[in-house]
């Protein structure tokens, strides 16, 4: 996704290049290609060793960055609505087995639930459960 349309969905402005951004990474942590984000001053030096290809800054940020910028109203908000944009939260999917007594869920953890017959201790998550999705 574009910067430029990256900033429109998130209600901002774009100041540099319109430059390809992919995904979002802490100030330390990003790449070329991620969207970081930087609420108030004492982050200075972060956003100046930024790797990130486009940082969000408040309006009143005045330090200037070494990447594009897209000024937003609130900067933390802002990072969640772009998380949301290249990673959205993906459906509950679970599935019980009446004959086992069990749940899956995502296709991940089998969950058993006790029975007359069984002990309390098989209430705890299988780390062994197949995936039936």
């Amino acid at each position: 996704m574009k910067a430029s349309e990256l900033a429109a969905a998130l209600g901002g402005t774009l100041e540099g290049d319109d430059v390809e951004i992919s995904a979002c990474a802490g100030l330390e942590e990003a790449r070329a290609g991620d969207l970081t984000f930087c609420k108030d001053a004492r982050h200075v030096s972060l956003v100046e060793k930024t790797k990130a290809s486009a940082v969000l800054l408040p309006h009143d940020w005045d330090k200037g960055a070494p990447c594009a910028t897209i000024r937003v109203d609130d900067p933390n908000t802002a990072c969640m609505a772009a998380a949301k944009i290249f990673a959205p939260p993906q459906p509950v999917r679970a599935v019980w087995t009446n004959t086992r007594r069990s749940l899956y869920l995502n296709g991940g953890p089998m969950f058993r639930f006790p029975t007359a017959r069984s002990p309390i201790s098989s209430a705890v998550p299988s780390r062994t459960a197949k995936t039936l999705l």
